[in-house]
């Protein structure tokens, strides 16, 4: 799969289950990091879930991806202003990697949808730069949002899909419901563990940490294990 009339394939993708920035998540964010063959990607996070001390979360992603021998840095889009800033933008188009931070992926799908920042972020993608988040960060990429019971329309980057972070919080009978209310609205619902990432690349959907990613659907679930890869899935963009 390569963009349209540039030749490039697009960058690879993490879906995180949350408990982002520490040590039991680096095997997953270093292993979609490496997909990038640099020695020293330039990355930048991105904490616009964060309604609440964004410049903390932004601190927290930096300090953890300098620690993976990234040159990782702040890009302070936090509202719509933020989202439409030409300074801003023009950030985007130096980074190798964007990772958006968790938090409201209500308040993250209003900032970044339609706005100028995410066209930059989906034109950089298609062009080869990483691209995900963890938690509302990755919940935002796809189809839909379905978050306490809430429906809200997310960036599209992976239709066809809905993430359920932090799924090792869920008892049976949660999954469950979970379960019913995606594929009620024909959608394939994606439990992703804390800790635990789902990473796309060149067309592969693979599973990396200590947790599991369960594949919910009309036929029921099927779960998935560290290095395990997923077939069926819907391809990105």
């Amino acid at each position: 799969m390569t963009s349209s009339g540039k030749g490039f394939a697009p960058g690879p993708i993490i879906l995180a289950g949350g408990a982002e920035f520490n040590e039991r998540m680096a095997p997953a964010d270093r292993a979609w990091l490496d997909l990038l063959g640099r020695e020293l990607p330039r990355l930048g996070v991105l904490p616009t879930a964060a309604e609440h001390r964004p410049e903390l979360a932004a601190a927290n992603g930096v300090s953890h991806f300098l620690n993976l021998n990234a040159a990782a840095e702040a890009t302070m889009i936090t509202g719509p202003q933020a989202a439409a800033d030409k300074n801003r933008i023009g950030e985007i188009d130096q980074l190798d990697a964007a990772y958006i931070a968790g938090g409201s992926p209500i308040h993250l799908a209003e900032v970044l949808g339609g706005s100028p920042a995410w066209q930059k972020l989906l034109s950089r993608w298609r062009q080869g730069m990483a691209l995900g988040g963890s938690s509302a960060g990755a919940m935002v990429l796809c189809e839909a949002i379905f978050v306490q019971s809430r429906w809200a329309e997310g960036l599209g980057l992976v239709m066809g899909a809905v993430v359920l972070p932090h799924f090792n919080n869920r008892d049976a009978e949660g999954a469950e419901r979970a379960r019913e209310a995606v594929t009620s609205r024909d959608l394939v619902g994606i439990g992703i563990d804390e800790s635990t990432a789902l990473i796309w690349h060149g067309d592969v959907w693979r599973v990396v940490g200590p947790g599991r990613v369960v594949v919910l659907n009309g036929q029921g679930s099927a779960t998935y294990f560290d290095h395990q890869t997923i077939a069926g899935l819907p391809v990105p963009g």
